[in-house]
């Protein structure tokens, strides 16, 4: 038992110190279990997320069975899961937000073609936004009136992955970005508009995703406003997360959404100017308990219990 404790610990720092540099820096703010357990928990939903990313047949077929083996409690469906389930049971997870994220990764096997900001918003919410409801009580957060706010902060994050990865999602026959955006571009059009950056397809990327940033911005407002909810470090570790990636957006405008061109990243020295700002406001907690924008969920009838 210790050891598999122990592999299921060095998994999940190996995983979010390869993966994901933003939330590697932010993990450290944590108290070591609290960073533990969320590195644990980053190495599941990627896990997932990577079978998902797979070029390879039969990796449906394998999220189905993650799903039929969490919806049905048989966990000896697929013994090649079993280091999921383990990881599943071990942080008591909640059945139906995990459910609900892995429907978002089965949904990205069929082809790829957001039509609309309903379809967008839902997209974000099934993939990003359940896991930071199965942040809530890794960060000892006890309320679940924060869990609203925590769906938008990572709807936020997500719309700044798609606005980021528009080329890389192409190249895998993808498009997140709304098709009523983009006069129904396919992802085929978008590689050949980055080669000719002058057309007028380019141009109307290029505004797609500037009005998925200004998205992204308006569900980080309110995922801020969570914070309230936050003891002190996780406060600060969160805020320093939502900063570092907010600033990739950031990043993004500063080069005039020039989309094609190779992947955005924030350094090190970036991410560690954006912890002062997150040390102040965790000292400075809000007195009044925030009130949250139903607008922001108009199309997303799974957050109507929370």
């Amino acid at each position: 038992m210790q050891d598999k404790s122990k592999e299921r610990l060095r998994n999940g720092w190996e995983s979010i110190n390869l993966h994901s540099k933003s939330f590697s820096w932010a993990t450290k703010l944590f108290q070591k279990k609290q960073g533990s357990e969320i590195a644990i928990l980053y190495f599941l939903c990627r896990g997932l997320d990577d079978i998902a990313d797979k070029q390879s047949e039969g990796k449906k077929q394998k999220l189905l069975n993650f799903y039929k083996m969490i919806e049905n409690k048989d966990y000896s469906l697929d013994p090649s899961l079993t280091k999921f389930i383990e990881i599943y049971n071990y942080l008591h997870l909640d059945r139906t937000i995990v459910l609900q994220f892995v429907e978002g990764l089965i949904e990205d096997q069929e082809e790829v073609a957001i039509s609309d900001e309903e379809e967008l918003l839902n997209y974000c919410y099934k993939v990003a936004g359940t896991v930071g409801i199965l942040m809530c009580p890794l960060l000892g957060c006890k309320n679940t009136n924060a869990y609203r706010f925590a769906v938008d902060l990572g709807v936020g994050m997500q719309l700044t992955n798609i606005a980021r990865d528009v080329m890389e999602d192409s190249l895998l026959d993808r498009r997140y970005l709304p098709g009523q955006w983009l006069n129904h571009l396919t992802a085929e059009k978008i590689r050949v508009a980055s080669r000719n950056p002058e057309s007028n397809d380019y141009e109307m990327i290029q505004s797609a995703i500037s009005k998925t940033l200004d998205l992204a911005n308006q569900y980080y407002a309110s995922g801020r406003q969570g914070f309230y909810y936050l003891p002190f470090r996780s406060k600060i570790a969160v805020s320093a997360a939502t900063t570092i990636y907010q600033n990739i957006g950031k990043k993004i405008r500063k080069r005039k959404f020039n989309w094609e061109e190779p992947r955005v990243f924030t350094s090190s020295t970036n991410k560690f100017f954006s912890t002062i700002p997150s040390l102040i406001s965790g000292i400075k907690k809000g007195r009044v308990e925030p009130t949250h924008e139903n607008i922001l969920h108009k199309y997303l009838p799974q957050c109507s219990d929370y």
